[in-house]
């Protein structure tokens, strides 16, 4: 009997072959399939503005700030912010903080800060090309979005302020968060502050905002200026450039810009930073010549304090002893060679610098009694008598410090800063430093504390 016949070996081998040059088609096939189009970007969720200011830090060292009316026969400049939302945001220029001069934050209790939070990722670079054909070049990629352009015009002594705001909303609450680029005349430079916003949830149905400043580096005539920034506003973009253009205004449409401006702009009493307001009192011009006498007595000091505002000189003059005037004389006199406006601000502030290094026992509580809450921290009121430019601005920085320190865990600094602000009349309505924390909250969100 003979066995039954097998299949030829040479089959199987013929079979594999075949077997995987299929498998070697769908697989080439399937790598080499065109893959889908991304879908289109959304709009921009941002809406744009423009706004004046005037005065204000950004405009601190102009005839307004010194109690002067602002002369308008200075020939206004023409900025133009071109706006581009990008998918992804280019690695252009160099980080932002190589451009800061300053930094501020709301939700800190430092009155300056040394590091970025939400503009840790920002990006600045100087233009030597046209901003415009910049961002046209950005807006050509796929994966961009020009959202058009913004014009203004740079007034002496006035803020020029461009938004990108987002509202967010909550149970309770509403508030807006995005970008402002804060620009004004510094001679011919450009001052620039970048402001950036987020509302964060919050307790009981309210939203927290945090607010960032940063005060950058001034731009030189004839420069045009990229920022590359973040957008967590924004979910259907990583970020926005803002290129910048400013020149002199050189056609009617400028001069249009300028007179709109002039009409528009809002006088304000508190800015971001530091603020100026026309407040300084000159002194007597007979009181100045008395007290430039070699051996004026403290009377007549006290009396050049009254005269300018100077009230923690004055009260100094009243409780200390001989050593003390004597001590700080040389600094009073030479607050004498400053403008009549600015003598109140030096003698306040070197009074302020001495009364935070002396070991007198009534030190403390003139601080106290001065600076509210703030006389309290001797690092956080250095820092203020060396951002402040004026007796005014001074004013406005501790009003801004003691309205944040009723946020304090610490029911002594609040009650400090409370008496202060109500000695003032500027307590939020139905505040009580020693009630529970959401009622307190809710009293500062009603009357608009920080």
């Amino acid at each position: 009997m003979h066995p039954p016949a097998s299949r030829p070996q040479s089959a199987r081998p013929k079979a594999r072959a075949w077997i995987a040059r299929l498998t070697l088609s769908a697989l080439l096939a399937g790598g080499c399939a065109t893959p889908e189009p991304p879908g289109p970007l959304p709009p921009p969720r941002v809406v744009r503005g423009v706004s004046h200011e005037a005065g204000g830090a950004l405009a601190r060292e102009g005839a307004h700030s010194r109690g002067e009316h602002p002369q308008e026969t200075v020939q206004p400049w023409t900025a133009t912010l071109h706006l581009v939302a990008l998918e992804s945001i280019p690695e252009r220029g160099d980080p932002l903080v190589d451009h800061l001069r300053l930094i501020s934050k709301s939700n800190s209790p430092r009155l300056l800060e040394t590091r970025l939070e939400l503009l840790a990722e920002a990006r600045l670079e100087l233009l030597d090309e046209p901003a415009a054909a910049l961002a046209a070049s950005l807006a050509k990629s796929p994966r961009a979005t020009s959202c058009g352009r913004l014009r203004a015009a740079l007034l002496p002594h006035t803020a020029t302020i461009f938004e990108l705001a987002v509202d967010r909303f909550a149970e309770l609450d509403t508030a807006r968060e995005g970008l402002s680029l804060r620009l004004a005349r510094w001679g011919e430079d450009l001052e620039i502050a970048l402001v950036a916003r987020r509302a964060d949830p919050g307790q009981g149905g309210f939203l927290e905002v945090v607010e960032e400043v940063a005060l950058l580096e001034r731009l030189a005539p004839g420069r045009g200026l990229l920022l590359v920034i973040p957008a967590p506003f924004d979910p259907g973009y990583a970020g926005y450039a803002l290129a910048l253009d400013c020149a002199p205004a050189g056609s009617v449409a400028d001069e249009q810009l300028a007179r709109q401006a002039r009409g528009r702009r809002s006088e304000i009493s508190l800015a971001p930073i530091v603020s100026a307001s026309p407040a300084e009192r000159a002194p007597a011009p007979q009181t100045l010549a008395a007290v430039a006498a070699p051996d004026a007595p403290p009377s007549l000091w006290s009396r050049l304090a009254h005269e300018v505002g100077a009230s923690l000189s004055e009260r100094l003059l009243l409780l200390s002893q001989g050593t003390q005037f004597e001590a700080l004389r040389p600094a009073w006199r030479s607050a004498l060679a400053s403008p009549p406006l600015g003598v109140g601000w030096h003698m306040e502030r070197a009074t302020a610098r001495a009364l935070l290094t002396s070991d007198a026992p009534w030190s403390r509580a003139l601080l106290l009694e001065r600076c509210g809450a703030l006389g309290a921290d001797p690092a956080a009121l250095g820092d203020t008598l060396d951002l402040a430019q004026s007796l005014a601005g001074w004013e406005a920085l501790l009003r801004r410090e003691n309205r944040y320190l009723l946020r304090s865990s610490f029911a002594g600094v609040r009650a400090r800063a409370f008496t202060w602000l109500q000695a003032r009349g500027l307590s939020p309505v139905g505040y009580d430093p020693f009630g529970p924390r959401e009622a307190r909250r809710e009293a500062l969100h009603k009357g608009g504390g920080s």
